[in-house]
């Protein structure tokens, strides 16, 4: 446990007396990491600044005598860094898509304490990626982002509620043909090693599973927003191959780590979308991208560092920003941001940042000859660092590639 002078502080602003007891109870469990503070609205700002600093001030849309909104734009002028969230629902969150003023963040009225904390850390993290001048700059010159997929949202509605119905989500994804053909083609393509054909989109999510299926949806339809962009050396479908591969791989290492499904899944999501920031460049900076690929192959040395050379930031920061801003879970945050370089990132022991890692970098070895080797290559200071060194062959040959020797120990 954190001394309490360590941990960071925590502002939470409710209506009345009785939502501050009932809060105070809900995030018991928060109070070893962090300082917490629950206070009823209408306490002078003034005093409460100079409780501070708080890191976060999160209020209720409405609170006794005034608007949670109105409340959080007036910190905002007396605490400018603290982060601000907007605690609500139904009509609030419409008034919050409206707001104009300064920047604040939406979360779930009904969020438990688990929900609040990992929101909370994924702000936290996307707050500090953008305080980055070059990734901020590289984000602002992006005119063209993807939407959320409004059958995404469809699909993960469903699967939130207690009576989730697997049926009901293959007839969601049959109203639609592109995506309905996209998941069959998937399920029968040699990753998944079928014996026979599935033909039908209910039989496809059975097999697959609500978490595979979710994911292959968010990937699809983002894909299908930029079909007609056109970047000389940049392909879709060479990215669409290795993002399934890396994600085929990344499950496979998680399951032979942990013999966790629910883990195995999400780093299947990481891998999936761990190049979505490729999209985006190739989209919005076509030529100047284009010009980069062929850099990168000139000088036969990643696509990665050639964009953090040239534009201060790279693919991985961009996808992970994108992918921050819907929401997605932390732990896919961290292998999409630090897919290339796990040991930047803060997981210092075996994580989906490392299975997606690897994975992404196995990929890459498959497509080279035996005597070119790959741009892209295992980080040996991460593998060293957890003392999974002695684990990539086994890695490995899970994804059909051949063994390796390890370079001599860092000093």
């Amino acid at each position: 446990m954190e001394a309490a002078s360590d941990r960071k502080k925590l502002l939470f602003v409710v209506g009345d007396n009785a939502q501050q007891q009932s809060l105070d109870q809900m995030l018991q469990p928060l109070r070893k990491r962090w300082h917490i503070s629950v206070t009823v609205g209408g306490t002078d700002l003034s005093s409460l600044v100079n409780a501070g600093p708080f890191v976060a001030v999160i209020a209720d849309a409405q609170l006794a005598g005034r608007s949670g909104l109105k409340y959080l734009t007036e910190f905002s002028a007396l605490c400018p860094s603290a982060l601000r969230v907007l605690r609500c629902s139904g009509n609030d969150q419409a008034e919050l898509k409206r707001h104009t003023g300064p920047a604040i963040q939406g979360l779930a009225l009904n969020a438990d304490a688990e929900t609040v904390e990992s929101n909370l850390e994924r702000m936290f993290l996307l707050d500090e990626w953008m305080s980055n001048p070059a990734t901020k700059k590289l984000v602002g010159r992006m005119k063209q982002l993807p939407s959320l997929p409004t059958l995404y949202t469809q699909v993960v509605t469903e699967l939130q509620k207690p009576d989730a119905s697997i049926e009901f989500v293959a007839r969601l994804i049959a109203t639609d043909p592109m995506m309905a053909a996209k998941i069959l083609q998937v399920v029968n393509s040699p990753f998944f090693g079928l014996t026979s054909e599935i033909t039908e989109p209910a039989a496809a999510v059975m097999f697959l599973g609500t978490e595979r299926t979710k994911s292959l949806v968010l990937l699809a339809k983002v894909f299908s927003q930029f079909e007609k962009s056109r970047c000389e050396g940049f392909s879709q479908e060479q990215l669409w191959r290795h993002s399934m591969a890396t994600g085929a791989f990344a499950r496979s290492i998680m399951i032979t780590e942990t013999r966790n499904a629910r883990l195995a899944d999400m780093a299947f999501t990481a891998g999936l979308l761990h190049d979505v920031g490729k999209l985006l460049l190739a989209a919005n900076l076509p030529d100047e991208y284009s010009g980069l690929i062929a850099q990168a192959s000139r000088r036969d040395i990643s696509e990665s560092e050639i964009e953090k050379e040239a534009l201060g930031a790279t693919h991985a920061e961009l996808g992970a920003c994108l992918l921050g801003l819907w929401s997605l879970p932390l732990p896919i945050l961290h292998a999409v941001a630090w897919h290339h370089h796990p040991s930047l990132g803060p997981d210092k022991e075996f994580s989906i940042l490392t299975a997606v890692h690897a994975a992404n970098a196995f990929d890459y070895e498959k497509k080279k000859a035996a005597d070119a080797p790959s741009a892209v290559i295992v980080d040996f200071k991460h593998m060293e660092d957890i003392g999974l060194t002695e684990h990539l062959n086994t890695w490995r040959k899970l994804c059909g590639c051949s063994p390796k020797a390890p370079p001599p120990p860092q000093k």
